[in-house]
């Protein structure tokens, strides 16, 4: 009796000291995370926006030797609270979406992973670059390893950057190549150099399909991983071969089955202008196993970058741009230019207006655009912005992707009236900055438009 409690203390003293090497902070606001993975004398923010629960993003402080990076912000599909201790089960699930956003999928994560998005959380913000390279440090993990490698559970994250019109990049990917980073496209298979085994568990798939179609409550997850599981020491086992060829510190701290080694994120931009970046991550083909991605304290920056294609030299503007005004680029007075019908006359550039949750452009308005089209046509050293607006009826995810579709439509009247695709810039901003109130049909109406504004 006396020789069992002293090993119960040493075993208690052994796991206290191994969840210190893993510290997990969830107490803080969205804005302090993303300032904790920011430089920001080479990066200006604004706009930030959260969707998650709170227990699934935080700051992190992992002193383990294996894990290459020690400080910085994580994402998780699940509660980061499970995410120290050691590796104990297959199969660590839980949830990062809150109840009333649940069943939206995020698009760009279903872009790139072309499943069904059931779990998910994201940070996104806008930012200004005031170098030519952006990049940053990053780890991602998963619980699927290494049982649904090659199915279609395939949990994905990523880095994506939109703005100046058409662009868009993820950043999330294998070093020198164009793939994204995945569950079934970095493994112990595939581009294995750039992962991390920390699994030895056998017997352990679970038919994870019969999840497909059920909501992901946490009580339903545990309640599914104990039935397919029931006493966990019956239902999977430790291969003590494979269990000999892990790092003895990752596996007795770090949760997940698998991880990469440390990537970096690169892109090139455009200094000075106004980008937006979406840090997601995900649950594919049901809600069950998390995934998570941490980044580097402070890796988030800015740099100049001569070899970048196409390079040209740029000036300091630092001190000479009003930041704030970049973010909230409006039209504040109208700019007037030559009628092409009446030279001597001068004509308004005024918002295009459009019916309850139509995107067509009416006809009057299209009189309008053919114009602004030809005014551009003569004066090439000219752009145009286009920035797409809803009223409030309906959910945000429905109007962003109105406001976008009704800002593409002006752009596509330009280009088919030959303006040039690169002078286009469009973003959409639903039902965000209205002209009027959008309590009467009278505000609303105003409030249904794409803003025109020409830049030179």
């Amino acid at each position: 009796m006396k020789y069992s409690f002293l090993i119960l203390i040493t075993l208690i003293h052994l796991s206290l000291h191994a969840q210190k090497k893993v510290k997990i902070d969830t107490s803080l606001k969205p804005l302090q995370y993303l300032l904790h993975i920011l430089d920001t004398t080479n990066v200006k923010i604004n706009n930030l926006k959260f969707r998650g629960l709170k227990s699934s993003l935080g700051r992190f402080n992992i002193q383990v030797d294996s894990f290459e990076i020690k400080e910085g912000i994580v994402f998780t599909t699940g509660n980061l609270n499970t995410l120290g201790g050691g590796n104990k089960t297959p199969g660590t699930s839980g949830l990062a979406w809150d109840n009333k956003y649940r069943f939206k999928g995020d698009r760009d994560l279903g872009k790139l992973s072309r499943g069904k998005v059931c779990d998910q959380v994201y940070l996104e913000f806008d930012f200004i670059p005031l170098e030519n390279e952006i990049k940053f440090n990053y780890i991602f993990a998963s619980e699927e390893y290494k049982e649904y490698v090659g199915s279609r559970f395939n949990d994905v994250f990523g880095f994506i950057i939109t703005g100046d019109g058409n662009f868009y990049k993820n950043l999330a990917l294998i070093p020198e190549t164009r793939i994204p980073v995945t569950i079934n496209n970095v493994n112990h298979l595939r581009n294995n150099q750039y992962f991390i085994n920390n699994a030895c568990f056998v017997n352990s798939n679970i038919k994870k399909d019969v999840l497909d179609d059920l909501e992901p409550r946490e009580p339903f997850i545990k309640d599914i991983i104990v039935r397919l599981f029931g006493d966990k020491s019956k239902d999977f086992s430790v291969d003590d071969l494979e269990r000999k060829t892990l790092n003895d510190e990752l596996f007795n701290n770090i949760e997940f089955d698998g991880l990469t080694r440390k990537l970096t994120a690169n892109c090139f931009l455009t200094p000075y202008k106004v980008y937006h970046m979406k840090i997601a991550i995900g649950d594919i083909g049901d809600p069950m196993f998390d995934s998570g991605v941490f980044l580097e304290h402070q890796s988030f920056t800015a740099q100049k970058n001569p070899k970048a294609p196409y390079f040209k030299n740029y000036e300091n503007l630092r001190g000479k741009i009003n930041f704030d005004s970049l973010f909230q680029l409006k039209l504040i007075t109208p700019i007037t230019i030559d009628s092409p019908k009446q030279i001597e006359e001068k004509f308004e550039i005024t918002n295009i207006n459009f019916e309850y949750n139509k995107f067509d452009i009416p006809d009057s308005s299209q009189i309008d655009v053919r114009e602004l089209a030809i005014y551009l046509n003569k004066n090439k050293d000219y752009r145009v912005h286009l920035i797409g607006y809803t009223d409030n009826i309906g959910t945000i995810d429905y109007n962003q992707k109105l406001s976008e579709q009704r800002a593409k439509t002006v752009k596509k009247l330009l280009l088919e009236n030959g303006v040039e695709e690169d002078r286009i810039n469009y973003i959409g901003n639903n039902y965000d900055n209205p002209l009027a109130n959008n309590e009467s049909e009278h505000g609303r109406a105003k409030n249904r438009r794409v803003e025109i504004v020409v830049l030179e």
